[in-house]
């Protein structure tokens, strides 16, 4: 298309006839101030709401008050919510469970591999044994993504993981098993097998005593 050149009438030149006017321009710049503080604030507003508090406390199977960190909280938070929406029973917090969950996530982080068997081949269940746990019934969703922090874990990253699972028939029976009744959660956060990104590995385990 070819444009023709800027008519100007009333003797003007064309530099002047696109000229902007300077009340109006500062004004524009005042809204444009306005537009990017703003835009900043509510990105500081929604990645403050995103954040996890490094420690939380949860109730054990027996009753007694557990620390655990926040992200091990906000993902028994977010199974127990999913239980809760088709009507199954909450999961309880069983701290065998979430030491060989965390031992794995650790293991896979460390050595670069991400599969439910070690390179070893010692499998959930085994885990969970040399972890005190007896039961021969359990359960183990893994998960690996970069994560959105340097160094840390956020709700969006935990609901991605959770939502991945519960895309996946296997892992979505895991949670929903009403069968199971007890879950450990381990979270794991470093370089996965040399790559560059920042990488979180999370292993839930489930379980029941019954």
């Amino acid at each position: 298309m070819i444009h023709e050149p800027l008519k100007v009438s009333g003797g003007a030149s064309e530099k002047e006839s696109m000229a902007f006017p300077a009340d109006k321009a500062l004004v524009l710049l005042v809204v444009m101030a306005v537009f990017v503080v703003g835009s900043q604030a509510m990105s500081r507003l929604e990645l403050f709401g995103m954040e996890i508090p490094e420690d939380a406390t949860v109730t054990a199977c027996d009753g007694r008050l557990v620390e655990v960190s926040g992200s091990q909280a906000e993902l028994l938070k977010l199974h127990n919510e999913e239980r809760a929406e088709h009507g199954v029973a909450p999961l309880c917090w069983r701290t065998e469970l979430a030491n060989s969950a965390r031992s794995h996530s650790e293991d896979m982080m460390e050595r670069g591999f991400f599969s439910h068997d070690t390179p070893e081949v010692i499998s959930p269940s085994d885990r969970t044994r040399s972890h005190g746990y007896p039961s021969a019934m359990v359960g183990e969703n893994i998960h690996l993504r970069q994560i959105s922090g340097v160094s840390e874990s956020n709700v969006r990253d935990l609901e991605g993981a959770v939502e991945g699972w519960m895309d996946s028939p296997r892992h979505r029976r895991n949670i929903l098993d009403p069968r199971l009744s007890e879950i450990g959660v381990g979270v794991a956060i470093g370089k996965h097998g040399g790559d560059l990104h920042t990488t979180g590995a999370y292993t839930v385990n489930f379980g029941t005593l019954e």
